[in-house]
């Protein structure tokens, strides 16, 4: 089985995106126009407040994909191998993350729920050792998605 969710990281980008253009159209009407002075005689807020209101919710906005810490998540395992590629939805350079694991070492798996995000943690078993790799955030996958994840890991758990 073979999937992705680039629709999902493209649907982030581009709220993103938008947000910004709304903001930053918000604030050159504030500035350039007499809406800040509306804005005063209505509600009581000046300009400068209106500002920092606009820049608050555009922080919070994406700051809510940063702790969520969403992310490009691909899973392969149509040949010998399991792989699991992905990297974190940051403005600045995120590492891109590939995890390649033979399907014969492959031993178990979990899901945990953290606050708004999720994360997997595959474990793998060398001979008589069991290392685990580093925590993987499937926070952007669709439950659709989640549930086919879910049943292909479940499918080379050893000793079920």
């Amino acid at each position: 089985m073979k999937f992705d969710n680039d629709d999902t990281v493209t649907g982030i980008h581009s709220a993103k995106l938008i947000m910004a253009i709304i903001a930053i159209i918000l604030i050159v009407l504030l500035i350039a126009t007499g809406l800040s002075d509306f804005l005063l005689r209505t509600t009581g807020i000046d300009q400068d407040w209106a500002i920092a209101i606009i820049l608050l919710l555009y922080i919070l906005f994406s700051g809510y994909f940063y702790l969520r810490r969403a992310s490009y998540f691909s899973y392969n395992d149509e040949g010998k191998k399991i792989i699991i590629r992905y990297f974190l939805l940051r403005p600045f350079k995120a590492p891109k993350i590939s995890i390649e694991v033979d399907k014969s070492e492959f031993y178990r798996f979990t899901i945990e729920k953290k606050f708004l995000r999720r994360e997997l943690s595959i474990f793998v078993r060398n001979g008589n050792k069991v290392s685990r790799y580093p925590a993987i955030s499937i926070s952007s996958l669709t439950g659709k998605q989640l549930e086919q994840l879910v049943a292909a890991l479940n499918s080379y758990v050893k000793g079920k």
